[in-house]
């Protein structure tokens, strides 16, 4: 319909009423219905989240956090490697530019009581802003840096922008596939992207663990990696966060418990 529309208007008088009398008719031609997924046959959406006031969202929002850390948002940090050699722009951060970069630091976040860690990247600009800012990068089930992600970085980069590099957890970078449990117990995780994601909800639910605990291991890198900034630049916080496909779900959930 687009192109139709479009060629009329580039067409002379006759051929520009013959473009949108095709273009009637192709509105007008009988569409078969969209089927609905099993799932959402029959679904109410009155049961979704609802609030009316900024009140009502911060109460959702501590319903929210407190169904995932019973004790509250945690304020751990990551430990820290400092001084990433430039082999890194070959590997894990392939397609960064590393003239843009003027240090690179590798953040392991270990998900609190569960002895499992997430990794990032922590690039440190050439040309920082007055006041540091901090952009977290998130990307999806694809791994790596590519679909846009290595150029987003690079653009914040040449900003002045501090810039994390995240993957979603199981995936690319992020190997560790066992979760400890309270009791000492071991529960393996199928590592394979989104059959790995499948499996840490079909294991890591409730009773094996409690309540929404199983999205900390989304989230609680971030919580991590935004925490070892505002201490490394205490009174700045001006922190953005883009995510990509998975990370962009990641994204939307991390600013519903960001306070």
């Amino acid at each position: 319909m687009t192109d139709l529309t479009r060629r009329s208007r580039c067409a002379a008088a006759g051929g520009a009423i013959i473009g949108l009398i095709a273009t009637a008719m192709f509105l007008a031609w009988p569409r078969p219905a969209a089927a609905v997924p099993p799932a959402l046959v029959g679904y109410d959406p009155a049961g979704q989240v609802r609030f009316d006031t900024p009140a009502e969202a911060d109460a959702k929002r501590q319903e929210l956090i407190q169904f995932i850390w019973p004790a509250g948002l945690p304020d751990t940090t990551p430990s820290v490697t400092t001084g990433i050699g430039a082999g890194v722009f070959s590997g894990h951060l392939s397609g960064v530019s590393a003239s843009l970069v003027a240090s690179v630091d590798r953040l392991d976040a270990d998900v609190g009581g569960y002895d499992f860690h997430a990794l990032s990247y922590l690039m440190t600009p050439t040309s920082p802003a007055a006041r540091p800012r901090l952009a977290l990068v998130h990307q999806g089930h694809q791994g790596g840096l590519g679909d846009g992600v290595s150029p987003t970085i690079n653009h914040l980069l040449g900003e002045g922008f501090h810039v994390v590099a995240m993957q979603m957890p199981l995936v690319d970078w992020n190997t560790d596939s066992t979760v400890r449990l309270p009791g000492g117990s071991t529960v393996d995780i199928y590592y394979r992207s989104v059959s790995a994601h499948n499996d840490m909800f079909a294991k890591l639910t409730p009773p094996t663990l409690a309540g929404g605990s199983v999205f900390r291991f989304f989230l609680e890198p971030i919580v991590q990696n935004v925490n070892h900034f505002l201490a490394q630049n205490p009174g700045h916080q001006d922190i953005t966060m883009i995510g990509l496909s998975g990370g962009g779900w990641t994204t939307h959930m991390a600013a519903a418990v960001d306070v």
